[in-house]
């Protein structure tokens, strides 16, 4: 076939177009076009998508450095509590700690503030030399009004004049640090004010409050520390690429940086949120799009190339974004390990708050403590760590020469990291059996040092599954140190609260047997948390067949009141065994005991079986009940005088009422109808309640009768206050 040139269109012997020859060149032209249009579409909105994701990494890089920071400031500042274990915090404790904290945190200036009533201001002032001020308007100071309480600063680090001119400002003078040592006194916590504009720097910042507890005396101060908003942006800065911009928003207050652009993260901080923007510098790439309009045969292997490297950025992006999510919820976590170790009293406490939250900071599944009892064997504390129970008990007191990392890290005194640990115990072959049983492959220990730098303890972590360590090994001493810091003070207290229980316990007799009458006692001690008290009670049989009782309540804890209640006991026994009238009881011990440290609620009563009544006379006591024999609850409401230690008894006649058989008397302290969170009169209904429908000759009658009014408000399972209880019985007959 011959064709000739012509026009488009025209035709060629009458049956070929040779303008067709066209169509495939001008199809394959706009499908290039076409593809090229949307690779280049492609190509802006990966850009667009990676620059929104250069954002979302840097905000999140932003606020894991700003969290960080504030977890590194509140865990030192936490760290004060543990100087307060005797109830002070001198000068020198105070400068030695605030400088260990400035050397190891960004934060370089703190003050010590103490709690003055301000019946005792004027006290305070002569002492310390200076006088409370608070601001005067014009930039200085004045003397502080008249207030029912001060929170003045008594001690600053460093000591530069600045600083020292500051000594004796009431902190309540400010209301932003006012409310913040208020919330923080309330959660036992560091708390960060509201936003402020700082005088030294005069940035906007924040005033951070850390108040101090001390065992069995509860709030004596204050540790604060003025933290500019600046800093936390600077720390983020140091881990971004130069150019981003960073912004910390707190609520709508500005606190630093621009705010606009880039995208938004929130950071919990001392009790507020705060808001925080990052913008990364580097906006969507324009050379892309050029290189894809320009090389269109190029397209589809560039769009393969692209998604296979979009593939491999979001893979990376994501896992970059969960080692920063779980670094930072690690930081939290650890913060609040030492907050809560920081308010532990005793060695429970402290396991309790090992084993549920320890193993969560550093990734672990079981966490255990032990004690170097002897210098030779090591004790573990913890029952329950989900291994097989015959391993726990095998190895729950362990000779210190044996080979394990526990034992290694008390002999050496170091950290003891071992990713595989079948391998660290193939030479031992009994030892090797009971690790494959046991199903851990990794295991640290770290230990625990007291101020000598003797090892005291051990704190042990294991992984089910092979874990390598090295990374983890700055958070594990962390914790080892934190642990440490409570241990000695918690063991301490432990010594303390057995002496003072064994102490109560012995002071506190047997109920008598008599004929025609039954009697019943118990007697519960407050939660550890508070110490021992006062509460106790006596028996004295007379010569006649009756039976004095005596329940008392010396108001405190601890071994104070003990002592004063041992001397009460006698000075009331002695008196009725000589023969002293019931009445005059209470005068007699006013004048024979120290009435400054004897204040104290007491009941006295006499039980006369043979004829069937009772008398009684009570200063100050809780109303004894009267439950007759159709289960009518009435309350001993008469001869009734002021509590011992208020003023001189004056003698009155007792109160008599009749105890027939099937009669009952309830005797108790008012830890049995008093709660923090609920009137006095709820908790006496409840007792009359309980009290009606006891069957006395239950084996645990008492012990029930407790359990259905205990007086205790239970945070965290503490007992508030003692509980003694006597339950007079009317049998009848000889009995």
């Amino acid at each position: 076939m011959r064709f000739g040139w012509r026009r488009p269109g025209s035709a060629v012997d009458g049956r070929t177009d040779p303008g067709r020859w066209w169509s495939l060149p001008a199809a394959g032209v706009v499908a290039v076009l076409l593809i090229s249009a949307f690779g280049v579409t492609i190509a802006v909105v990966t850009e667009r998508q990676r620059a929104q994701q250069r954002d979302q990494e840097a905000v999140t890089i932003a606020a894991a450095a700003m969290s960080d920071q504030l977890a590194r400031g509140t865990t030192a500042l936490a760290g004060v509590n543990g100087l307060a274990a005797d109830g002070v915090v001198t000068d020198d404790e105070f400068q030695r700690f605030a400088s260990s904290v400035a050397a190891g945190s960004a934060l370089t200036s703190m003050g010590r503030e103490v709690l003055v009533p301000g019946a005792d201001r004027a006290a305070f002032e002569r002492a310390a030399g200076y006088p409370i001020i608070e601001p005067d308007g014009r930039g200085g100071f004045t003397p502080a009004g008249p207030r029912d309480r001060y929170v003045p600063v008594v001690d600053v680090e460093p000591a530069t004049d600045a600083n020292r001119a500051t000594l004796g400002y009431d902190i309540l003078s400010d209301p932003a640090r006012a409310r913040a040592a208020d919330e923080a006194a309330r959660i036992r916590s560091l708390v960060l004010s509201d936003p402020v504009r700082l005088a030294a720097s005069g940035r906007t910042g924040f005033f951070a409050i850390q108040p101090v507890f001390a065992p069995g005396a509860g709030l004596i101060g204050y540790v604060s520390t003025a933290v500019q908003a600046q800093d936390f942006v600077a720390a983020a800065l140091q881990r971004l690429p130069a150019g981003t911009a960073v912004g910390l928003t707190d609520g709508t207050s500005v606190l630093a940086g621009p705010v606009t652009g880039g995208a938004t993260a929130s950071v919990n901080a001392g009790g507020r949120t705060w808001t925080v923007r990052a913008d990364d510098p580097r906006g969507p790439d324009a050379a892309l799009p050029v290189v894809i309009g320009t090389a269109t045969f190029l397209l589809t292997g560039l769009l393969g190339l692209l998604a296979w490297r979009g593939r491999r950025f979001e893979r990376a992006r994501a896992e970059l974004a969960g080692r920063l999510a779980e670094d930072a919820a690690r930081t939290e976590r650890l913060a609040t390990v030492a907050r809560r170790l920081s308010a532990a009293e005793y060695l429970d406490d402290v396991v309790a708050i090992i084993e549920r939250d320890v193993p969560g900071v550093v990734g672990a599944d079981i966490a255990d403590i032990g004690l170097v009892l002897d210098g030779d064997n090591l004790s573990m504390l913890r029952a329950d760590t989900g291994l097989p129970p015959d391993l726990v008990d095998r190895y729950r007191q362990v000779p210190l020469k044996l080979h394990l990392p526990t034992t290694e890290a008390v002999r050496t005194g170091g950290l003891v990291l071992v990713d595989d640990l079948a391998a660290y115990q193939r030479d031992e072959p009994s030892l090797l059996e009971d690790v494959r049983a046991s199903g851990v492959h990794s295991a640290a220990a770290v230990p625990l040092l007291d101020a000598t730098g003797r090892s005291i303890g051990v704190l042990g972590l294991a992984w089910l599954a092979s874990t390598t360590l090295d990374s983890r090994a700055t958070m594990i001493r962390i914790i080892g140190e934190l642990c440490a810091k409570t241990l000695e003070r918690a063991r301490a207290a432990d010594r303390r609260h057995a002496f003072i229980l064994a102490l109560q316990k012995h002071l506190l007799p047997e109920p008598p047997s008599l004929p025609g009458l039954r009697v019943l006692a118990r007697y519960q001690p407050a939660g550890v948390a508070v110490g021992m008290g006062g509460d106790w009670y006596q028996f004295l049989p007379q010569p006649d067949g009756s039976l004095v009782v005596v329940i008392g309540d010396v108001v405190g804890h601890g071994v104070e009141a003990i002592a004063v209640m041992a001397q009460l006991q006698h000075i009331i026994a002695a008196a009725v065994q000589t023969g002293t009238p019931l009445p005059k009881i209470f005068a007699h011990a006013h004048a024979a005991v120290d009435v400054d440290a004897a204040n104290a609620t007491v009941q006295v009563v006499r039980v006369e079986p043979a004829r069937e009544r009772i008398g009684y006379v009570s200063a100050g006591h809780p109303y004894a009940l009267l439950r007759r024999p159709d289960a009518t609850v009435v309350a001993l409401s008469d001869a009734q005088h002021p509590m011992l230690g208020i003023s001189v008894p004056t003698p009155t006649d007792l109160a008599t009422v009749d105890f027939p058989p099937g009669s009952m008397v309830l005797l108790y302290t008012d830890g049995l109808i008093e709660r923090r969170n609920r009137p006095i009169t709820e908790g006496i209904q409840a007792l009359r309640t309980e009290f009606a429908r006891l069957d006395p000759d239950e084996p645990a009658a008492l012990d029930r009768l407790i359990d259905g009014c205990a007086t205790a408000d239970r945070e965290e399972g503490v007992v508030d206050d003692d509980i003694a209880v006597v339950l007079l019985i009317a049998k009848g007959g000889s009995g």
